[in-house]
């Protein structure tokens, strides 16, 4: 029996051999983030259809990881991918105005026991540029470092810390009155 602590190098590298136990475990490791991912930062409707799709390609072609990578990094860039690519053929200009917030409400970080402060979030999340949700999305909810975040989106990681930075300091107006006096 496998440890469910295993590192996902470690459980790709048997998902190559065939072993499923370890594909189920990859699988419940990070559908849920992914799906939260490709609802927020790229606004598709159908976010478990691409996840998914996404999965089923690794259980396919196995081969297609490298060991070399970071997993985490990889399937974050697949399903970012997918979603352009879904974005593209549904002939999408601009990202959806709102998020059914149902739908990834258990994946939100326990931050504060707030209701109003969740809906300020998704409403400024929802007015920030595609690349700047992307960014602050994959690093403050899905805790990934500047250099991983570079990689999936595929952009210098220069301007991954710009973009945190401007981001940031035009996010703070915002939050001003949730401050602690």
């Amino acid at each position: 029996m496998q440890s469910t602590n295993q590192s996902d190098v470690a459980l790709m590298m048997e998902i190559q051999q065939g072993n499923i136990a370890a594909f189920e475990m990859l699988y419940n490791r990070y559908f849920k983030r992914l799906c939260a991912f490709a609802i927020k930062a790229f606004s598709v409707e159908h976010p478990a259809d691409i996840v998914q799709d996404v999965f089923m390609k690794i259980i396919e072609k196995p081969h297609l990881y490298n060991s070399q990578y970071s997993f985490q990094t990889w399937i974050y860039t697949l399903v970012g991918n997918k979603c352009k690519n879904e974005i593209r053929k549904q002939h999408f200009s601009e990202p959806k105005s709102t998020i059914n917030s149902g739908q990834y409400d258990e994946n939100f970080p326990d931050l504060i026991d707030s209701k109003l402060l969740k809906i300020k979030v998704e409403n400024v999340l929802n007015h920030l540029e595609e690349k700047e949700r992307q960014i602050i999305i994959l690093k403050y909810e899905h805790n990934l470092k500047q250099h991983e975040i570079a990689q999936i989106l595929n952009i210098p990681e220069g301007s991954v810390k710009s973009c945190l930075f401007y981001t940031l300091k035009k996010l703070a107006p915002y939050f001003k009155s949730f401050e602690k006096p």
